[in-house]
């Protein structure tokens, strides 16, 4: 079976964890969800990473499923059914390996 390249739609976002010890430096995270491939997501502390593991866990998903996979929607269709508030999320293509 011939691998193909799927390209979805990853919605990043800036999660800001703040340590017990009021004194530390606030912890920035980077969390990646693809709503089309069962809301997989990753994480990481840059958006280039968090892109990347995102990519990652995509692949992965996708390896391991049975069923067919869904194919991509489009911006406005997720931000309808997730309910998005635009300003809170960076969007980004992401081509994902399957087969």
């Amino acid at each position: 079976m011939s691998k193909r390249i799927v390209r979805y739609i990853g919605m990043f976002h800036k999660e800001i964890n703040h340590s017990k010890n009021s004194d530390s430096i606030p912890e920035v995270s980077w969390v990646g969800t693809v709503p089309d491939l069962g809301n997989v997501s990753s994480f990481a502390g840059t958006l280039e990473e968090a892109i990347y593991n995102t990519k990652e866990a995509c692949e992965l998903y996708c390896d391991g499923l049975i069923q067919e996979i869904k194919q991509p929607s489009n911006l406005e269709e997720i931000m309808l059914k997730e309910n998005i508030e635009e300003d809170k999320y960076i969007f980004v293509y992401i081509d994902v390996n399957i087969g």
